[in-house]
């Protein structure tokens, strides 16, 4: 669960930070930095699919230990 917490701290950091910096260089005249389709493939890609794999692939104990 730590895991899962850092990296979404992280990645919304990573998408932050950019616009941050691109607002400063653009004269704050509040242009879209992002595409909406990148939004959303950054939204699909970074967030819902590394939290699905994280699940799919988490075990506490091996399979034949469970079995047993």
């Amino acid at each position: 669960m730590s895991f899962a917490t850092s990296y979404l701290f992280y990645k919304s950091v990573s998408w932050a930070v950019p616009l941050f910096v691109y607002a400063f260089f653009n004269g704050l005249s509040g242009q879209f930095f992002y595409d909406w389709v990148n939004s959303m493939l950054w939204a699909l890609l970074y967030t819902g699919l590394p939290i699905v794999l994280l699940g799919v692939y988490d075990m506490d104990v091996l399979p034949s230990t469970a079995l047993r």
